[in-house]
């Protein structure tokens, strides 16, 4: 479950994070920073936090490292389509 930390319409948005089998209470917070580039848009993110959970932050941390480009490849090839005939239908995994 995540909850909005801060939100700039074009340039930036911050969330918390946390995942099942975290200690309670325990979350990150997610920032992901868009920029111009030429004719497109960098895309940033930066996960922080992880300090907070002692002994097992390393391992989670890793993790994520591994995670978030496949879920930034995901959210480009979807950027970049032309839009579907379909599109107000639910999207399919």
């Amino acid at each position: 479950m995540c909850h909005p930390v801060t939100t700039e319409p074009g340039e930036r948005v911050a969330f918390t994070w946390t995942q099942v089998g975290w200690p309670g209470g325990i979350h990150t917070v997610v920032t992901v920073s868009f920029t111009p580039l030429g004719d497109g848009t960098r895309v940033t993110l930066s996960h922080d936090g992880f300090a907070a959970l002692d002994a097992d932050a390393d391992r989670y941390r890793d993790g994520y490292v591994g995670g978030w480009p496949t879920v930034l490849d995901w959210f480009a090839g979807h950027a970049n389509r032309s839009p579907r005939p379909d599109k107000d239908k639910e999207p399919t995994p």
